[in-house]
């Protein structure tokens, strides 16, 4: 097996040195005298004579035309310390001036010379008769003399290596060129590997001597020789061809940047054609490898700024503050959310631009936010810049809502038109129509007053827009899970045995006591029954205040979090201001006390109440068995054998560790994170198509029927053995 490796790899290694001391001696015949270019030269070719006579079939050859067994070997151990002594010229002529080379050389000319001869006379002064190309340390590492031979080889290879690597790692902190500097610490990370070499077979040796035969130290060295001569190799040679790989580099990012950057050029293009040094070409050409592209890139960016330039009068600036205040929504944050922001105008202004119209106007009050301008002038820091534009300008959800939404302004101010005729105005067409209905709702929404409005926006949020059993009622069921994590509250739903005993009745009854105060408010007759119902249920039972706090945060933060999350599109800040007082008005009524004054202030005493009280308790435990059943039909049919997996997965690490649930595989995490989050990305770009409710069975799209298949009443919700007095 180990003559198998020896003559496949062995015949390769020493291919690849010899094609690079090729390579490097065309450069040596056009500066012969250039000292760095010798050593490297020098260095470089006896690690492939190494590895040339390391090929069993080559070594035997050998050995019969000197008439000497296993004379390759001196030769390969030989050319190893050689190779040694000239990697460490070759550093100081990199990093000294020629004058002073020699004399630091010379020294270590000297040692080099004394272990040659050291070893050359060892190996001839031991009895070694037997061919052993591959295993020769195996056989003859207790022979009388072959044994201080390898010692020589051992200790003189891996002083060098030593003293070159640690030579190495101090020089490329002092130069200046880049690749010499990564050349330089990749020689030292090789040295390092010849070190472990020397070190696995200095153990192997001691141990044979003492009687054992420990092979996995023999095995382990070459392993380590065979991964470490590549590494050594590069190192040598990377300041030669590094500069050309950064220019290769360098060509393909071009090349990336001048294709992301087409889509939106080329709309720009459409709109204002004499921004245009040349046409465009077809996308098939533009895709072909071209050259000057570093010209053909800076007409690129230039004529994008060009275009930006003649749309300016058709900038909005209530375009740019409805874009930053979805894009902060969403969670982006510096050039991300500045690029997004630029790509709605732009994509807004050429819509305005192709209508003949004036600027789009939101209803939307503006915050004096300015036009971002990215930092420096270079061509590839403007690149970059728009490259993110060109994305966001393709891709984002965010400038998808914002056109949507302008799409569904400009409408609305055709219609109120009176000097302008039905007939001339372009009907847009049906698909945009519909992805503007999807947001129209959300521009209603920004109309409102939190303070006044709180019902009806927080009604449309959860019935309206995020309607679908994946979007809020989801959020409901994690408020839900949540209480499970804190000991006392658990132990009080597992005292009442409703979720042991009725799991699917007791979840249907929560969700329908939420949702017919979110769907009716507050001062309907059943709303206020619904509070009265959620009084009577929560009376016999004497709970801290905190805890019920927690429960109330609990209703507000899992929902939005979620929809936060895996929503197809983000909160605004409306709809966060109209939760919050929608349930600190059910706080209120509910008789519980210091709520506090704000979303963000009652956000950080929810969080540090999971850290001071969230534990382990038994009661949770059997709460989230109970519950984990019904949750798991929540699932897609396809998904349905890795329910329990998924839904495991959806639970924080916080949670899991409470309520006693295992981490799932990391891929059921990253595959369940992406399957969702391809869901809202899909969905925020789908056009919106309302579901019919067909009965109060489906009313709030989660399944009343199975629990009350005749119809409920709000007095029939919640535990049997509890009815309200009338």
């Amino acid at each position: 097996m180990i003559d198998l490796a020896y003559n496949l790899f062995a015949p390769i290694g020493a291919a690849i040195i010899w094609s690079a001391v090729i390579y490097k001696l065309r450069d040596l015949r056009k500066d012969p005298h250039n000292l760095a270019l010798r050593a490297l030269c020098a260095a470089l070719t006896f690690p492939a004579l190494a590895y040339t006579l390391a090929a069993p079939w080559i070594s035997v050859r050998v050995d019969d035309a000197l008439g000497i067994p296993n004379v390759a070997t001196l030769l390969i151990y030989g050319s190893d310390v050689v190779h040694t002594a000239f990697a460490q010229l070759l550093l100081l002529a990199w990093t000294h001036p020629h004058g002073q080379v020699w004399a630091r050389f010379r020294w270590r000319v000297l040692a080099v010379g004394l272990a040659l001869a050291g070893m050359a006379t060892l190996f001839l002064m031991a009895s070694v008769p037997e061919e052993r190309p591959t295993t020769f340390n195996e056989v003859y590492a207790t022979t009388p003399y072959a044994t201080e031979f390898l010692v020589v080889f051992y200790v003189t290879f891996g002083a060098s290596m030593a003293a070159l690597g640690q030579l190495c790692w101090r020089y490329a902190g002092m130069v200046g060129r880049l690749w010499l500097r990564r050349g330089l610490r990749l020689v030292a990370v090789g040295t390092g590997f010849g070190l472990g070499y020397c070190v696995c077979e200095m153990i192997y040796i001691s141990a044979r001597l003492a009687g054992e035969n420990p092979r996995a130290w023999n095995i382990a060295a070459l392993l380590i020789a065979g991964a470490g001569a590549p590494v050594l190799c590069a190192g040598l040679t990377l300041p030669a061809w590094g500069p050309q790989l950064s220019t290769t580099f360098a060509w393909l990012h071009s090349y990336h940047s001048y294709r992301k950057l087409r889509p939106l050029w080329l709309a720009l293009y459409r709109a204002v054609p004499e921004i245009a040094l040349v046409p465009p070409t077809s996308l098939a050409a533009d895709r072909l490898p071209i050259r000057d592209l570093g010209f053909r890139l800076y007409r690129r960016v230039i004529e994008i700024r060009d275009g930006r330039l003649a749309l300016r009068p058709y900038f909005s600036p209530q375009v740019t503050v409805a874009t930053r205040r979805l894009a902060r929504a969403a969670g982006l944050r510096g050039d991300e959310l500045e690029a997004t922001v630029e790509a709605a105008g732009l994509k807004a202004a050429l819509r305005v631009k192709a209508r003949g119209s004036t600027v789009t106007t939101l209803t939307l009050a503006d915050d004096g936010d300015q036009s971002h301008s990215p930092a420096g002038g270079s061509l590839s820091e403007e690149s970059a810049w728009l490259v993110r534009v060109a994305q966001a300008f393709r891709h984002s959800p965010v400038v998808v809502a914002v056109a949507a939404l302008t799409e569904a302004d400009t409408a609305l101010q055709d219609q109120g038109d009176d000097h302008v005729e039905a007939s001339s105005q372009p009907r847009r067409p049906e698909p945009v129509r519909r992805l503007a209905r999807r947001y129209e709702n959300l521009g209603r929404i920004r109309q409102l007053d939190p303070e006044q409005d709180y019902h009806q926006i927080y009604r449309s949020l959860v019935l309206v827009d995020f309607r679908s059993r994946w979007d809020a009622l989801i959020g409901l069921q994690f408020a839900f899970y949540r209480t499970f994590g804190s000991p006392p509250i658990a132990q009080v739903l597992d005292e009442s045995g409703e979720l042991i005993h009725r799991y699917l009745k007791r979840g249907v009854d929560t969700a329908l006591l939420m949702y017919e105060l979110i769907d009716h408010g507050f001062h309907h007759p059943r709303g206020r029954q619904v509070v009265r119902r959620l009084n009577r249920i929560h009376q016999p039972h004497h709970i801290d205040n905190a805890d019920y706090l927690y429960v109330l945060g609990a209703l507000l933060f899992a929902p939005i979090r979620w929809l936060e999350r895996y929503g197809w599109r983000p909160l605004c800040c409306h709809e966060r201001a109209a939760a919050y007082i929608f349930y600190r008005e059910l706080g209120r009524r509910m008789g519980i006390k210091d709520i506090p004054p704000s979303y963000e202030a009652f956000e950080a005493v929810f969080d540090a109440y999971e850290r001071d009280h969230f534990a382990d308790s038994e009661a949770g435990r059997r709460l989230m068995r109970a519950s984990r059943e019904a949750f798991v039909g929540y699932f897609p049919a396809v998904l349905a054998p890795f329910a329990g997996a998924y839904t495991d997965a959806l639970l924080d690490e916080r949670l899991r560790e409470a309520v006693g649930v295992s981490r799932p595989p990391l891929l059921v995490r990253i595959s369940l994170h992406l399957i969702l989050t391809a869901r809202a990305r899909i969905l925020g770009v789908m056009p919106f198509r309302r579901e019919p409710v067909k009965s109060d069975q489906d009313k709030y799209g989660f399944p009343i029927g199975e629990v009350y298949p005749s119809g409920y009443e709000i007095s029939q919700l919640g535990p049997l053995e509890i009815r309200d007095v009338r």
